[in-house]
């Protein structure tokens, strides 16, 4: 029985943590629909979740295997009766064991939910500052916390993603929350980006003009994009001399209600990214995790771009919607945001988030083992016991290790699709333009394939297992 036991609460450990949670947790995330929150959701939460499973499995089979005479149950769980029972003593231990459950349960649920509230909206974390690992190329959500070593920090499952005008024509915008409601407020408030340009003709000098249209109001930014080198991300910033006023609302194509497009609370507020001149390519730094649906980009009609970066009423026509609002959008979200200024107990509470979420689980395995369980093995087996809650960010180094080497798995995966397609369709392809890009498909589709297809997470948590 007691293997049926340990296998039940195992079970209900999974359930909890990779199924009830993520569900329940994807309802909050500011996204552009529910799939893309749960997606979110999942990429945030993949690595840890499967490093602690690793390490509850890693306990079973060190338990199991620890003596050639298992712990008695009396060790093992508290369960044994060495001599007949009392009449009611069965139910005070069922009863003490629901009163622990519900206790380390409710605590570990409010860890993960206070680590959670840290992670719902990607402007509160651009805020707290994320990092850039120049390595392997990703996007770092955790270094800026309290225990975020950077071998162990949840990354971005893409990479370092680039959003590019190369040519006059064409507009970067983003849509975002403006800090201001209907009333008139002056904006002390400024606007951050992560700023990239790419050297076209080989001068090394940003030769174009940059513009930054904000809800309307022009700025040149050309000074600034200089500043910074030539394929280097860096933190730009700008403080409008106002956003919303009194005397927007209601004038304009821009007075609209919160729409599809994530926004929530105050008025949406636009950003356009233009330049003049056509020997450099400039652009904004992206991500992947977060898929709000506020970035967009489009080419304009042949008619002559404005250097203000405003919408010629020919070129909204052309585009089918308000200011440009219908340009195309991509696969990746610009790492755009108003710098509202955080609080306290928000900045406090954002450090703590990477210890609260590793509590969390922790505390949710003991709920499910029981304390009696845990302690009782460790009595027994101390080295094993430690062993095995190394093991967790062991496998979490191993997966994220086995994640740098995901271009040459998805590689191997792109070829071997391509071979079943070809097969049966003569316009099958693949296309590998450089490391970091698989694409694999027929004349009527194609498919992507990223790290979280290469089955890399499975291969970290076998191999450490075994």
């Amino acid at each position: 029985m007691r293997g049926k036991s340990e296998t039940i609460r195992f079970i209900g450990f999974v359930a909890c943590l990779l199924v009830f949670y993520p569900t329940l947790f994807a309802l909050f995330i500011h996204s552009s629909s529910y799939s893309e929150s749960l997606r979110t959701s999942f990429l945030l939460f993949k690595q840890p979740m499967l490093a602690i499973l690793a390490m509850t499995l890693f306990f079973l089979f060190a338990k199991s295997s620890s003596h050639n005479n298992p712990l008695s149950p009396s060790e093992g769980e508290g369960h044994a009766r060495p001599e007949p029972s009392r009449r009611g003593e069965g139910g005070n231990r069922v009863l003490s064991g629901l009163k622990e459950f519900s206790v380390f349960f409710f605590v570990g649920v409010l860890c993960l939910t206070l680590s959670s509230a840290t992670q719902l909206d990607l402007n509160q974390i651009l805020n707290e500052g994320i990092s850039f690992s120049r390595a392997d190329k990703k996007v770092q959500w955790d270094t800026k916390r309290w225990g975020g070593i950077p071998f162990l920090s949840e990354s971005d499952p893409v990479g370092e993603q680039y959003l590019w005008v190369r040519a006059p024509d064409q507009r970067l915008m983003k849509t975002l929350q403006s800090p201001v409601g209907a009333g008139f407020k002056p904006a002390p408030t400024t606007i951050k980006w992560y700023a990239i340009w790419r050297d076209g003709n080989g001068n090394g000098i940003l030769d174009d003009q940059v513009w930054l249209n904000v809800d309307g109001q022009r700025y040149d930014v050309t000074e600034q994009y200089r500043k910074i080198s030539s394929q280097t991300p860096q933190i730009l910033m700008v403080s409008p001399s106002h956003f919303w006023s009194g005397s927007n609302v209601g004038a304009g194509p821009r007075a609209r209600p919160n729409d599809h497009q994530g926004n929530h609370g105050g008025l949406p507020l636009q950003l356009i990214l233009s330049k003049t001149g056509a020997a450099d390519s400039i652009g904004w730094v992206g991500q992947t995790s977060y898929l709000t649906g506020q970035t967009r980009e489009w080419k304009m009609p042949a008619t002559p771009p404005s250097a203000e970066g405003e919408v010629s009423p020919e070129a909204r026509s052309a585009s089918g919607g308000e200011n440009g609002n219908s340009g195309q959008l991509p696969i990746i979200e610009a790492m755009v945001w108003v710098d509202e200024g955080q609080g306290i107990f928000s900045t406090l509470l954002f450090k703590l988030g990477l210890i609260l979420r590793w509590a969390g689980m922790i505390l949710l395995f003991f709920a499910f083992f029981g304390r009696r369980w845990v302690m009782g093995f460790a009595k027994r087996s101390p080295i094993l016991t430690a062993v095995s809650f190394l093991y967790a960010p062991l496998i979490l180094f191993l997966g994220i290790g086995l994640r740098q080497s995901w271009p040459w798995l998805a590689q191997g995966i792109g070829w071997s699709l391509y071979g079943f397609l070809k097969l049966g369709f003569s316009s099958a392809f693949i296309d590998i333009p450089d490391a970091t890009h698989v694409k694999v498909g027929t004349a009527d589709f194609s498919v992507n394939i990223a790290d979280t297809c290469s089955g890399i997470e499975s291969l970290g948590l076998f191999a450490g297992i075994y």
